[in-house]
């Protein structure tokens, strides 16, 4: 049987949408500090809350929400949701 035919039928299967959003506005880096640990600077935090408002506005909802450690991204899924 060819592998290809494999993948051409899926029955009952549905679309998914992707939506990647990248983390707001950081802290600059700084020599000798953990990158994984520079916070959202007040712009950042602001303009992430107008993207997330936005977002909503146009009907945008998602079911899941994964994100990175990174505290810069934690504190954007946390906006965005």
């Amino acid at each position: 049987m060819n592998k290809a035919l494999l993948f051409a039928c899926v029955p009952a299967s549905t679309s998914v949408d992707l939506f990647l959003l990248r983390h707001g506005i950081a802290e600059q880096r700084c020599y000798g500090v953990d990158d994984s640990r520079r916070p959202l600077t007040e712009q950042g935090i602001l303009r992430t809350m107008e993207v997330a408002r936005r977002l909503r506005s146009l009907g945008f909802a998602a079911d899941r929400l994964l994100s990175s450690p990174y505290l810069r991204a934690a504190q954007t899924a946390e906006l965005a949701q």
